[in-house]
């Protein structure tokens, strides 16, 4: 019998790289692997690397015109550089181990396939560069071919003088710089913070992540818009376990274990996946193929543990060319036999110290009784369920005169004699500017150069205009009307006066229009005038987090504030220390943008008038590893005992914190006992509804919703319209209908 190899067609190829790669961020991660496993090789032989460059990796992001519709994604390493034979093995070889895993334990890579399937999988091309032996070396991969991946046979050699090193970036004494340019037309292209988060997260580039020696760049332009360095800090934790040389029964192999207990709740792998931050990383040499918990993923009392397995084996196993990765490389395939029972020995070490934050959990919760622990449950489904269809609403069919801009999609009201304010009456918060809408039926009874004068009929109403020109307002041309939105300051709570409108029409006749306006207290006024508002926040590691800080622009005695931003903790880094607040009128919302990265980590973040420095305002920050905030299955009320809570409760990813230490609600929660009482409830259902409806607006805002982006008086009121629309139904899940019928006979009764 003659037998042959079956035949590997290219396109098999071409559908294996876009299965392991599926984005611009798979494709980083591919390209930092190589640079990885190049600085271990040399480990490895134990070859000398320069201080300054030991593991040193450079990541560009380059995105090219609108119009061009491309973008390049780059790396750069300071380790062994390649040599033009090697260069044409390293481009060519599909499932040769060109990464030389046949030989070190200390490299991740998968026989030479990332720089190919990085090409191929973003259907670009890719570009590498190396410099070694006083030779610059260039290779080509061309992935555009949808039959396949392919490269040009004929590498071309320079000699390494300063004007070629300098033509191709490696005159800092960079060895090897690979690059991929593709097209943005169906490819999705992350901003910066985002690639910056999730690269530094990512859990099988985190042992060099760990080092803090790979700088992101963004170019445009040639020139370098956006810098910073990725470092990956685990979370503040105690270690729980700590044990080598571990026997597999039936095996050979060994493993080496460590289990810490974070400060913090982590995400599990089905809402991280490789970008979690908890788990048990599982490793062989360094490298790091993948982070679980093994049976325990799902569970909440293990949620907080993480740490690392290693086994040395794989990498013997991936010798012998066994199974034991997944085919997209993006873990381990677990139904491998020797990897069941690696399995198997980690569910057992985990399960012990799983149990005993299971009983010590039951412990702190135990004056909770089980019915209040179902109806957060119940309320939780109800939420998400509510969550998905008030976005797809809300983003899906827009209303009209709610905000700055106007949707074609509904029909507008027509103005009462082609000139009015709609509505006719407003009510404002004192010393917050608020927008009344004037529309104008033109040209037909208004012409468009005609030109508006404002008169305020009391002095407390203060109008940040008095007169404008007709066409100078945001026209709707199927309508035939132009839309005017006045800026309202009201100075004094109580006042009420009237905004009049004058005009001439096409013949010459007078137009008035009136809006009738009365002027309350402030909501969320900020305190002593200069306050973050709220005062205490939670920021998901890595990810940029917004502070919101309020100034009563009345206070601002000089013409400038010069304001300074300090973090008294290393992991909270502020993005802007200084800025310079404007004299104005009404409340002046400065953003002030922090990352946190490290889990765990509690800093305050102060506020200090650099000319008054008795002037200051400060905001608590917490490090979480919280869910993200879309589409979530259930949003979960949850009890948090925080010593020393600054707010009631806030919405977090998909976890409302009620925090049950604050005055007003440990009154009516106790110690846990008290949750069964018709006030408790009564008093969680209003926070939840706050806290869920104040998480619809921000979430909306946080989109291109044009309604509420950037207009704190459309959010304020939507925020009043959700919780009058939305309130009733958490009241009717979470308040025992039972209890408040008791309550009413009672009353009735006396």
């Amino acid at each position: 019998m003659a037998l042959k190899y079956v035949d590997q067609k290219p396109r098999i190829a071409k559908q294996d790289a876009k299965n392991a790669v599926r984005d611009p961020l798979d494709a980083l991660i591919e390209l930092i692997t190589n640079s990885m496993d190049s600085y271990n090789r040399m480990k490895a032989r134990k070859e000398k690397i320069p201080q300054q460059y030991s593991d040193k990796i450079e990541v560009y992001l380059m995105k090219k015109t609108k119009k061009e519709k491309k973008a390049i994604v780059g790396v750069k390493d300071w380790a062994e550089g390649i040599s033009p034979d090697k260069m044409l093995e390293y481009i060519s070889g599909y499932g040769a181990r060109t990464s030389g895993k046949n030989i070190f334990q200390s490299i991740r890579g998968y026989f030479g396939r990332g720089l190919k399937d990085a090409v191929g999988g973003l259907d670009g091309k890719g570009h590498i560069y190396s410099v070694k032996n006083g030779i610059i070396s260039y290779g080509f991969i061309d992935g555009t071919s949808k039959m396949g991946i392919q490269y040009e046979e004929n590498i071309k050699t320079y000699d390494a003088n300063t004007k070629t090193l300098k033509k191709h970036h490696l005159d800092d004494d960079g060895k090897t710089i690979a690059l991929i340019e593709f097209s943005t037309e169906n490819i999705q292209v992350p901003n910066f913070d985002s690639f910056s988060e999730k690269l530094t997260l990512c859990v099988q580039l985190r042992p060099i992540m760990e080092k803090g020696n790979i700088k992101l760049i963004q170019i445009r332009g040639g020139k370098i818009i956006k810098e910073g360095i990725m470092k990956f800090n685990p979370p503040k934790a105690e270690q729980v376990l700590l044990e080598t040389d571990n026997k597999i029964p039936g095996e050979f192999a060994k493993y080496d274990i460590e289990i810490n207990k974070a400060y913090e709740p982590l995400l599990s792998q089905h809402e991280a996946g490789k970008f979690r931050v908890g788990g048990l990383q599982i490793m062989s040499g360094i490298s790091v193929h993948e982070a679980t918990l093994g049976n325990y993923d799902r569970d909440p009392n293990a949620s907080k543990f993480f740490g690392k397995v290693r086994c040395d084996y794989i990498d013997e196993l991936m010798r012998k060319d066994e199974a034991v990765v997944t085919p997209d490389r993006q873990g381990l395939n677990w139904d491998h036999p020797f990897l069941k029972k690696l399995k198997k020995e980690i569910d057992k070490k985990l399960k012990i110290h799983v149990d005993k934050e299971r009983k010590d959990r039951d412990k702190r919760m135990k004056g909770v009784s089980e019915d209040t622990l179902k109806r957060n449950e119940k309320i939780a489904k109800k939420l998400g369920k509510l969550y998905k269809e008030i976005i797809k609403e809300e983003t899906g069919e827009l209303a009209d005169l709610g905000g700055s801009e106007i949707s074609d999609g509904k029909e507008m009201l027509r103005p009462s004699g082609g000139f009015a304010f709609i509505p006719p009456y407003y009510s404002m918060e004192h010393k917050k500017p608020q927008q009344i809408r004037l529309v104008i039926d033109s040209p037909k009874i208004i012409p468009s150069y005609a030109v508006i004068k404002l008169i305020s009929t009391n002095k407390e109403l203060i109008l940040e205009k008095n007169e404008f020109q007709v066409s100078q307002g945001q026209y709707i041309d199927t309508k035939g009307l132009f839309l005017h939105l006045i800026n309202v300051i009201g100075k004094k709570v109580g006042e009420e006066g009237e905004i009049i409108a004058e005009t001439k029409d096409k013949n010459g006749n007078i137009r008035r229009a009136k809006a009738r306006i009365f002027v309350k207290e402030m909501e969320g006024y900020p305190p002593d005038g200069f306050s973050f508002v709220p005062n205490e926040y939670k920021c998901k590691i890595e990810k940029p987090t917004k502070l919101i800080l309020k100034i009563d622009g009345d206070l601002i005695e000089e013409d400038n504030w010069n304001i300074s931003i300090e973090s008294n903790n290393k992991y909270i880094i502020i993005d802007e220390p200084s800025f310079i607040i404007s004299k104005n009128t009404g409340i002046i919302e400065k953003n002030v943008i922090i990352k946190g990265n490290r889990v765990g980590e509690s800093g305050i973040i102060t506020a200090i008038h650099t000319n008054n420095p008795t002037r200051k305002a400060e905001a608590l920050v917490k490090v979480v590893a919280t869910t993200p905030t879309s589409s979530p299955k259930g949003i979960y009320p949850k009890f948090d005992n925080a010593p020393h809570p600054i707010q009631r409760a806030v919405c977090v990813g998909n976890i409302i914190y009620i925090y049950v230490n604050e005055p007003t609600v440990k009154r009516y929660y106790g110690d846990g006992e008290l949750t069964d009482a018709l006030s408790f409830q009564v008093l969680c259902a209003d926070l939840i509804t706050e806290s869920f409806c104040t998480k619809i607006v921000d979430d909306l805002a946080g989109t291109t919703h044009p309604l509420l982006k950037d207009d704190e008086d459309a959010k304020r009121s939507k925020l009043n319209e959700l919780k009058m629309k939305y309130g009733p139904i958490v009241h009717q899940i979470y308040v025992s209908k039972t209890l408040l019928e008791e309550d009413w006979k009672r009353i009735r009764g006396a």
